[in-house]
């Protein structure tokens, strides 16, 4: 969450193209989500059911993405484990990188806020907010992203065939849901 208790956007779901900000929120723990399915999948973190079995050597697990990643100890020699989701590595550093995620330690800190973090990767993707540097720029259009996620996920826009244009003002969906709701802005006068 950001300061004041605002969730941030996230890509591809702006006040422009989408037209509701509902957050889906876990009664458990309170982190919200923009995704139902996202909520969904995060409260199967809450639960002490294991539904998923390894064939191989029968660890248990609450998430399928926690057995797909425990698969990988089968398929290469990678001998350090992590005990709260099985993800292996062959390197015993990468392991203790990874543990972070489980546990609130932020060993990181911004000298300028004193915000911290969990790895010097998202330190230093953060720092690019004082100093105002987007490093990672589109060669189609020019557009140039602070996040390698965000600009990651910006080319595939390219990529995607926008079928679904207003007849009123161009913009164009490549979703139906979004473009089901865009009449409501003209109505609203956000457009």
């Amino acid at each position: 969450m950001r300061e004041g208790g605002e969730l941030p956007q996230p890509a591809g779901r702006s006040p422009d193209n989408t037209h509701t900000n509902q957050v889906f929120e876990c009664f458990q723990c309170g982190q919200t989500f923009w995704w139902c399915s996202n909520l969904l999948h995060h409260q199967r973190n809450h639960t002490s059911e294991k539904s998923f079995s390894c064939e191989l050597c029968g660890q248990t697990f609450s998430l399928k993405d926690h057995l797909v990643q425990h698969h990988k100890v089968h398929a290469e020699h990678r001998s350090y484990v992590c005990g709260n989701c099985g993800k292996a590595s062959k390197q015993k550093s990468n392991l203790l990188q990874h543990q972070l995620v489980h546990t609130e330690e932020r060993p990181f800190f911004c000298t300028d806020c004193g915000k911290a973090f969990q790895t010097k990767e998202n330190l230093s993707h953060h720092q690019c907010i004082h100093s105002g540097e987007k490093p990672y720029a589109c060669a189609k259009c020019g557009k140039s992203f602070r996040w390698p996620k965000v600009f990651s996920i910006h080319q595939k826009q390219h990529l995607i065939k926008w079928s679904y244009g207003c007849e009123r003002c161009g913009k164009s969906f490549c979703h139906l849901d979004f473009f089901t709701w865009h009449p409501r802005t003209h109505r609203q006068g956000q457009v």
